[in-house]
């Protein structure tokens, strides 16, 4: 299975959700987000709170919202689930 490159992409991918979601949830990560958006509130005097200053900060916000729901997502819902089958024929009623 680990020759598949199919199998690969998808180990790669795996990883790569696991590491972004260890990075994301970071104390740091946070401290940067508030540093980020306190930087942007000051540069509204700056740009006279221009319409180009508020999409530019809308677009970028809904590109991280975006992401991190897929990245949520993909956490909560790995695509690999484990199913247990029952053969009716083995049932034993031995108890």
């Amino acid at each position: 299975m680990e020759n598949n490159p199919s199998y690969n992409e998808q180990n790669r991918c795996r990883n790569l959700t696991h590491k972004s979601v260890i990075f994301i949830t970071n104390t740091w990560s946070f401290i940067f987000s508030v540093i980020f958006i306190v930087c942007w509130m000051m540069t509204g005097t700056v740009f006279h709170v221009s319409p180009s200053w508020q999409i530019a900060i809308n677009s970028a916000a809904s590109l991280v919202v975006l992401l991190m729901c897929l990245l949520i997502l993909k956490k909560e819902h790995p695509k690999e689930e484990k199913v247990i089958v029952i053969d009716p024929a083995s049932n034993d009623h031995s108890h």
